[in-house]
């Protein structure tokens, strides 16, 4: 039986912001089971996904590996994504 995913508690990160943090939860996961783990992601995810990229590439922060994580969503949600304008302009 499949379970609601928990919220992150925001109080327990400490110093590091949200940004670090969503960056570090991905770098988590292994180099194979990236394009499987974000082939399940729901499309609202996506959404705030994207921005977290944005972000990180915009800041030169890990570039390679955000580019590699845009290109599995980009295979899995490029319909959903162009046909939002608000997307269009994130990516």
């Amino acid at each position: 039986m499949l379970r609601k995913p928990q919220e992150p508690d925001t109080s327990t990160l400490g110093r590091i912001s949200v940004a670090k943090y969503v960056l570090n939860d991905l770098m988590r996961i292994r180099g194979g089971e990236i394009a499987n783990t974000l082939r399940f992601i729901h499309f609202t995810h996506v959404e705030k996904l994207l921005y977290f990229l944005r972000y990180y590439i915009k800041n030169s922060i890990n570039i390679e590996f955000c580019c590699r994580v845009l290109y599995f969503i980009m295979q899995n949600h490029e319909g959903n994504i162009m046909n939002s304008p608000k997307l269009v302009k994130v990516v």
